[in-house]
């Protein structure tokens, strides 16, 4: 009895481990991201968002529409929904209607 609790103990705790290390991609892209160019973006857990683009500073809020696609609503743009991807430091925001128009963007440790 006590092999089979130990199995069961040692199996949850793998599991959970395993959940920790998946990524969230909502957790991911929070703080702050910069082009090479200079143009930042920056996520803020509240729900709101700042940055440079063109030499120009916005600000406003952003939601998530599922796992890989988000919504800013800025003080220069409405509702602009962005795909976006979060791979370990790489942030790429894509907008749908001009399909060759992909930020990159590195996080600023």
């Amino acid at each position: 009895m006590k092999q089979k609790s130990l199995v069961f103990a040692v199996a949850i705790l793998i599991s959970t481990l395993l959940l920790a290390a998946c990524s969230n991609p909502q957790r991911d892209i929070l703080g702050k991201w910069k082009q090479n160019d200079g143009d930042t973006i920056e996520f803020s857990a509240d729900g709101k968002v700042k940055g440079t683009l063109m030499g120009r500073t916005f600000s406003g809020k952003y939601k998530f529409i599922g796992d890989e696609h988000i919504v800013l609503d800025t003080d220069n743009h409405t509702n602009v929904q962005n795909q976006f991807k979060v791979s370990g430091d790489e942030l790429i925001l894509k907008n749908p209607i001009v399909p060759d128009n992909e930020m990159k963007y590195q996080r600023v440790k």
